[in-house]
């Protein structure tokens, strides 16, 4: 193996990027299974190319249309929330308020599944500092 092809697949010896990249094959090729049955069932009921290619751009239509739109009402929000005192001290009253609300949910359960949340956590921990190789 050249030392470019092993730089390159480096990542995969990570066990949950494994997965992910596993997951993400499975899933566009989904998303490519289902554009191509959309394509044939209009040749096949229609006959005709230019209805696939009007129903391929009309899959494209939403992006195109609201995609830079929503992209700049994110950044304008998400700009003014880091920057403004208020929007800091908006973000530090929901996650004291997230944080209390999770602690008095927590007190409610019993002791039985208290332990059981103790224990899925220790798996969690364990799984997460295993060793990639």
């Amino acid at each position: 193996m050249t030392a470019a092809l092993r730089r390159s697949t480096l990542s995969l010896s990570i066990p949950n990027y494994r997965r992910w990249f596993a997951g993400q094959i499975v899933s566009i090729s989904g998303n490519w299974m289902q554009t191509v049955a959309e394509m044939w069932l209009v040749v096949h009921l229609t006959g005709s190319g230019v209805a696939v290619g009007i129903t391929a751009a009309l899959q494209f239509l939403p992006i195109l249309l609201f995609g830079a739109l929503g992209g700049v009402q994110a950044d304008r929000r998400s700009s003014l929330i880091a920057i403004t005192p208020d929007g800091r001290e908006l973000m530090r009253v929901l996650r004291t308020r997230k944080d209390a609300y999770l602690a008095q949910r927590l007190r409610k359960l019993s002791a039985e599944d208290r332990e059981t949340l103790d224990r899925a956590a220790d798996l969690l921990e364990r799984l997460l500092e295993e060793d990639p190789a």
